[in-house]
């Protein structure tokens, strides 16, 4: 898992739980580093004790293989080079993360009014936004901010577990009217990458 923040961290867990070895990779010196040290040192006992490993002051310099195979991950700690090996990678990262990290992506962005539901509830202020690796179909992060975005957080989370590309999100009939709903939408904001582009999904 590339990113401690709070999708990452739930990611984490899910994954871990499900009974997978779990790694978190992040490049601050604590999990949810913006957050009080008392809040932090919990959450690293918490990971400790579920058997998740971390790896903090860790930059990315490559990532080579295919999710859901074999991939393996190479990062910067301390001047030192390290080679981390999986079988998924997983990214629950903001923005800003993937820019600090270098990390091509594509964003998804829409405003709350966008979605049916949101606007029944008489509820319309916020957006929903995703970020998709740039040269295929994997979801790196996701944003919900609105009313009850957790909802739809949650659906976004199961996708990525599961390693499903936005595609089936944006192509599936979700129960109307639901705040889930509006996945569609977002995920249809911005034109698919050609498949000539994506041929190694």
């Amino acid at each position: 898992m590339i990113g401690g923040g709070y999708v990452g961290l739930e990611l984490s867990q899910a994954m871990r739980r499900f009974g997978s070895r779990v790694t978190i990779i992040d490049r601050n010196n604590r999990l949810m580093h913006r957050e009080d040290d008392d809040v932090t040192e919990s959450l690293q006992n918490l990971f400790e004790d579920e058997g998740i490993d971390t790896v903090l002051n860790a930059r990315v310099k490559r990532i080579t293989g295919k999710s859901g195979q074999s991939v393996k991950v190479v990062i910067e700690q301390r001047g030192a080079e390290k080679t981390l090996e999986g079988s998924h990678l997983l990214v629950g990262l903001s923005e800003k993360e993937a820019k600090a990290q270098g990390i091509a992506y594509r964003l998804f962005k829409i405003p709350m009014e966008a979605v049916m539901r949101a606007s029944t509830m008489s509820e319309t202020r916020g957006f929903l936004k995703a970020l998709v690796e740039a040269d295929g179909d994997r979801i790196l992060g996701f944003t919900g901010f609105g009313v009850d975005t957790g909802e739809i957080l949650s659906s976004v989370q199961i996708a990525m577990v599961a390693g499903l590309p936005y595609t089936v999100l944006r192509d599936a009939i979700l129960t109307h009217p639901t705040l889930v709903e509006g996945l569609i939408p977002l995920f249809l904001s911005v034109p698919s990458v050609p498949k000539s582009a994506s041929a190694n999904n």
